[in-house]
């Protein structure tokens, strides 16, 4: 990210808001009122992704031989497997006997490992903080409920603190790092071993590994999710949310487990699409070809798209990793200088750089300015009559590991992140064979009409991305052939 001098002076040197220095609220459901008036009927959910699929039991097999082709996506396969098939098989049971099944029976899920799920290991991504948990996550327990089968944890960036899953291979190449810090939740849909994986998101979380990995990923509206069994880096910032292979599938999920949002548009005629100034000149040409592609299929489908400009958006990046360096070190600094040898040096160093500037000034400023830029925004899509606002993931693509790009992955994903609107990251094209993603960010509890906007995104420049996912096999390098090629 950014340094964490140049962050704070942003923030410091930033002009204060009106607003009084209080931590800000979650996202009110009075907010569904800002969803334009257009927005009258409701979205078809998806078919259950089960439909019409094998039984339980070789869903589950299917998916742990998908889980053992690709070494350092799942962390504990083995410790979950014959709870997953005695599942199975009683989905299989009712579903033979006629009795009622949920909309995900029998479908393989898996869960970042900072979920908690009862009786297994969530382990943070390291040492700090692993523990056997006790009870299951609230958003399991949802998903548990509806059917599905628990495949184990993926792996992440310890303590979800960094936009990388050292370990975790990328399918889409050998030497390819999958983003983070839900690394291993992108990777396991994109390796096609399940088609939804439960993640967290912070500063970028689930949407950089999404668009790097060529899957769809949701962060949702802040607070629509309880993170109950959910370690905590940074609460002002953190959701939970889902990847796909597809943004319909991710909303459907994140429905069942959070509940109805509002409701989305008839149809796509009419409405209109924000398209966010800044970024022209930053991006590689893959990006940028992605953005204008997006946004010509959108104006074929009926889609309105106008430039739009935010005033402290700029200050986003900054907001979000000065709250999250503060957050991040009330909850685990202590812990971590009381257990040096359990925490990398990279993320005890970020921890105790948040002690360091954690004055409650600097704090209560950077509350009041994402506020501040929260109001900026929702202004802005008021008097623009906007269902979304469309920007890039990411900087630039196919990131190998090793390299420092962590500013180009994380410059366009803390508006959202400190605003606490829902943003979606949709595949949107190739460059040098390897995936790009756009940004779609919404109105509070507006998913549904994010999804429906991604659809033409993905039957237009990102259906290359999900037919060339399909072919996708262990450890193959086909990202750095096409490169050099």
């Amino acid at each position: 990210m950014i340094g964490v001098d140049r962050a704070v002076q942003a923030v410091r040197e930033a002009p204060a808001s009106a607003s009084e220095g209080v931590p800000a609220p979650p996202v009110s459901r009075a907010e569904q009122a800002l969803v334009p008036s257009l927005a009258g009927g409701i979205v078809q959910p998806v078919r259950a992704m089960s439909e019409g699929a094998e039984n339980a039991v070789a869903l589950a097999r299917r998916a742990a031989q998908g889980t053992r082709a690709w070494p350092g996506i799942v962390t504990d396969l083995e410790d979950v497997l014959e709870r997953a098939y005695a599942r199975a098989t009683e989905v299989d049971r009712r579903r033979a006997d006629g009795a009622g099944v949920g909309p995900l029976a029998g479908l393989p899920v898996l869960v970042k490992d900072n979920v908690d799920i009862a009786g297994l290991v969530s382990g943070q991504g390291g040492m700090l903080g692993r523990h056997r948990a006790r009870t299951d996550s609230f958003a399991w327990s949802r998903l548990q409920a509806e059917g599905s089968i628990l495949l184990g944890h993926t792996a992440m960036h310890e303590l979800a603190w960094g936009l990388t899953t050292p370990g975790c291979p990328n399918p889409w190449g050998v030497g390819l790092t999958p983003g983070g810090s839900s690394g291993g939740a992108a990777a396991s849909v994109a390796a096609g071993i399940v088609p939804v994986a439960i993640g967290t998101d912070t500063g970028g979380s689930i949407r950089v590994p999404a668009a790097l990995c060529g899957v769809a990923g949701l962060r949702p509206t802040h607070g629509t999710a309880p993170m109950d069994g959910i370690a905590a880096l940074a609460p002002s910032l953190d959701t939970v949310g889902v990847l796909a292979r597809t943004a319909d599938d991710c909303v459907f999920t994140h429905e069942l487990i959070a509940g109805h949002g509002a409701p989305g548009p008839d149809g796509l005629e009419g409405l209109r699409v924000g398209v966010l100034g800044g970024w022209q000149g930053r991006v590689s040409p893959g990006v940028a070809d992605a953005v204008a592609d997006s946004c010509a299929v959108l104006r074929a489908s009926g889609v309105q798209i106008i430039d739009v400009h935010l005033r402290g958006a700029r200050l986003a990046p900054s907001i979000a990793y000065v709250l999250m360096l503060i957050e991040s070190a009330r909850r685990w600094l202590a812990q971590a200088e009381r257990q040096p040898g359990e925490v990398g040096a990279e993320v005890l160093e970020q921890l105790r750089e948040g002690g360091r500037i954690d004055t409650g000034d600097t704090y209560r400023h950077a509350l009041d300015l994402a506020r501040s830029l929260r109001g900026q925004l929702l202004q802005t899509v008021r008097h623009e009559r906007l269902a979304a606002i469309l920007s890039p993931v990411t900087a630039t693509t196919g990131v190998r590991v090793g390299t420092d790009a962590v500013t180009a992955l994380s410059r366009y994903t803390g508006l959202a992140s400190v605003t606490g609107l829902p943003a979606l990251s949709v595949p949107a094209g190739l460059e040098s064979g390897c995936p790009v993603a756009v940004q779609l960010i919404g109105l509070p509890y507006a998913e549904r009409s994010l999804a429906l906007l991604a659809g033409p995104i993905e039957q237009g420049p990102g259906r290359i991305v999900a037919d060339q996912r399909k072919l996708l096999r262990p450890f193959r390098p086909k990202c750095l052939r096409q490169r050099r090629s």
